[in-house]
């Protein structure tokens, strides 16, 4: 009987200790914000949120490589004019560390805006492609992640081109107010 006790004493301990690394892991999130104003350009327009941020700097990387299509890609390539701010819309100092990765100097702000343009010329089935016609994303060469932060869970919206009217997409909805139509 003692034994029970102690088990049921120490899970209890666990889950008391354990509460708060949860509950700060928790208040951090991503989100993002997909358009495509002008598909003539090939180019989409990412905007990125990241709020929760404690640390001095932000490693941002994007893959160069997807599952399903095993070549290397240079993803990173078709980045285009990357920008980064606070919460405030003060820029913030970032540098290219390596081919996938940008650093962002988050002055310890809590809030990171990140945008930047993506081109998207070559219709292939490992690529995005964007013109007046229709629009597909691969979702590794549009969209960076926090490193050491893969698995972390992020929130899309998309503002698809003018008339268009029709997302197909394997995500799960949130909300229908997550597709700005």
């Amino acid at each position: 009987m003692e034994t029970r006790y102690s088990r049921a004493a120490w899970l209890l301990a666990f889950i008391l200790c354990a509460s708060p690394l949860l509950v700060a892991q928790q208040k951090d999130t991503v989100s993002f914000l997909l358009s495509m104003d002008q598909p003539s350009s090939h180019t989409y327009h990412v905007e990125m949120s990241y709020k929760g941020h404690t640390g001095e700097i932000v490693d941002l990387k994007m893959p160069t490589w997807t599952p399903g299509y095993y070549g290397i890609l240079d993803f990173p390539k078709n980045v285009r004019n990357f920008r980064a701010a606070d919460g405030t819309g003060k820029q913030l100092a970032w540098e290219k560390t390596t081919e996938n990765c940008w650093r962002v100097c988050s002055n310890r702000s809590s809030e990171i805006k990140i945008a930047y343009d993506v081109l998207a010329n070559t219709p292939f089935v490992a690529n995005s492609y964007l013109d007046e016609n229709r629009g597909y994303i691969m979702p590794a060469g549009m969209f960076f992640h926090i490193a050491d932060y893969i698995d972390q869970p992020v929130t899309l919206s998309i503002r698809p081109y003018g008339s268009w009217t029709d997302i197909a997409t394997g995500l799960d909805a949130l909300h229908f107010a997550t597709l700005q139509i």
